[in-house]
């Protein structure tokens, strides 16, 4: 069992985030990350205890079979995902 919680209100509320997956992690619960985009302040959400899995933001998935950027992006957020262990 894991909770999906918007990258972006993670991001705002870091305090609150950290405590929380912490939380989640105590009762064997995971934290799944939605709309990841790696903008400022998420790349560190990937450091919080419990995160299972990190579901990319569409806006980036939907742009990188055009766009080389969006491409790098998502290729770099799935070697992270790989080393992280999610």
């Amino acid at each position: 069992l894991a909770f999906e919680i918007q990258a972006e209100a993670l991001a705002k509320r870091r305090s609150s985030a950290s405590r929380v997956a912490q939380q989640l992690q105590s009762i064997g619960c995971g934290l799944v990350i939605d709309d990841f985009s790696m903008a400022d302040g998420q790349l560190d959400l990937l450091r919080l205890p419990g995160v299972r899995m990190v579901k990319l933001d569409p806006k980036l998935t939907n742009q990188a079979t055009a766009d080389v950027f969006s491409q790098a992006i998502v290729a770099a957020a799935t070697q992270i995902a790989r080393v992280c262990g999610f």
